[in-house]
């Protein structure tokens, strides 16, 4: 009796964990999805690594065009932060960009606004800083309206977002703050060799189409290396959670089809038993048999019903002819690896894209096997109280 209770003990506290590990990790990829929405830009990105034949002013055109995209090129340049508060400059990364980055980039403003057209970059010449640099170089996170020394250039700080401090966002950045200025407040601007365009038009599915579109309103043919459509990014990572589900869904109706089958085989006997018919015992068994077996049925058809989902793929990880054709899935991924390893250009949002689509996928495999786990201890748990 002691081992037996020492048992269940022991099996009682595996579950828990078990449970405790399962909850844990549902969490952590609900909080990977949330940060992708959050974090990735909501749009379509060209680069070159020897540079876009594209200039600011070619964006801006675009941009105004009612049939166009909202576009921003981006240039990056390492630039030295200064403020009579602070003894030494601070290294930041000075990006290049116009009105439009913050329509596509999702940057969450804690306080002023981002610089707009309407701000003459030439006589105001306007940037925007992250919370923690603000706390940095003022101690305080509202630092509008504050002046800035860039590079030996003055800038009023119009607008403070909020920095993204997690640990996948750290590993994605070159270790330098962020800060945004418009572009016409550097000299020679139309003179910078452009590798990176943002491109953002909600009405166009394809990102080629987009991309086709900014053809059409500058009419002429822009040459790229590669192109990231992080609102399919979003896409695939938001099903990182559905996908573990649907798997687990699938491991938990083979489970209740079992016993659904050897429930029926004991009816089936149950029943062929006439001489017992009449008794209040058999009446008594009918019942129970009859109401396992409802309640088994509809458990498989609630489960299946929850774990339905639409599957989403990238149109460029689509295979032509067969869906499972997994050699083509490899060769995609194998593809796109080597193309950005060719660029070797720095990209925030490619680096943090890759990096949650490895961590939301291991989580996944991580989710599945806790839950087969779990699912087999409390089977033999159940089988152990039975047998006792």
């Amino acid at each position: 009796m002691r081992n037996y209770n020492s048992m269940i003990i022991k099996r009682i506290i595996t579950v828990l964990l078990l449970l405790t590990g399962l909850t844990l990790s549902v969490l952590l990829q609900l909080n990977l999805i949330n940060e992708s929405a959050s974090n990735l830009p909501y749009g379509v990105s060209i680069q070159s690594k020897e540079g876009l034949k594209l200039s600011f002013d070619e964006c801006a055109v675009a941009s105004s065009s009612p049939n166009g995209v909202a576009a921003c090129a981006i240039a990056q340049k390492d630039a030295e932060l200064s403020t009579e508060y602070i003894e030494k400059p601070v290294s930041v990364e000075l990006v290049l960009t116009n009105d439009n980055y913050n329509k596509t980039a999702n940057l969450n403003l804690l306080h002023g606004e981002y610089f707009t057209v309407k701000m003459d970059a030439k006589l105001n010449k306007y940037v925007v800083v992250s919370d923690k640099l603000a706390f940095q170089i003022y101690h305080r996170f509202d630092a509008t309206n504050m002046p800035v020394s860039i590079n030996g250039e003055t800038y009023i700080i119009c607008g403070v977002y909020q920095a993204n401090d997690s640990l996948l966002s750290n590993l994605s950045t070159n270790g330098k703050e962020q800060i945004f200025v418009p572009y016409r407040s550097i000299e020679n601007y139309d003179k910078m060799i452009i590798h990176q365009v943002y491109l953002r038009n909600d009405n166009t599915f394809f990102a080629k189409g987009v991309v086709g579109q900014l053809w059409e309103v500058l009419n002429k043919y822009i040459m790229y290396d590669s192109i990231s459509d992080y609102r399919d990014s979003i896409k695939v990572i938001k099903q990182s959670i559905r996908i573990p589900i649907f798997i687990s869904g699938i491991i938990l109706i083979c489970v209740l089809m079992y016993y659904l089958v050897k429930r029926m085989q004991s009816f089936w006997i149950l029943i062929q038993n006439k001489s017992l018919s009449e008794s209040q015992t058999f009446k008594r068994n009918i019942f129970k048999n009859s109401l396992i077996l409802f309640i088994l049925a509809i458990s498989i058809f609630t489960v299946v019903k929850l774990i339905q989902f639409k599957l989403f793929i990238p149109q460029d990880f689509l295979p032509p002819d067969n869906i499972f054709d997994i050699p083509f899935y490899l060769n995609s991924i194998v593809q796109n690896v080597q193309l950005s390893n060719t660029l070797m250009l720095y990209d925030y949002h490619k680096t943090l894209s890759y990096l949650m689509y490895v961590t939301t996928g291991i989580n996944a495999i991580v989710m599945v096997i806790l839950f087969a786990v779990l699912l087999y201890k409390l089977l033999t748990m159940r089988e152990l109280m039975k047998e006792k």
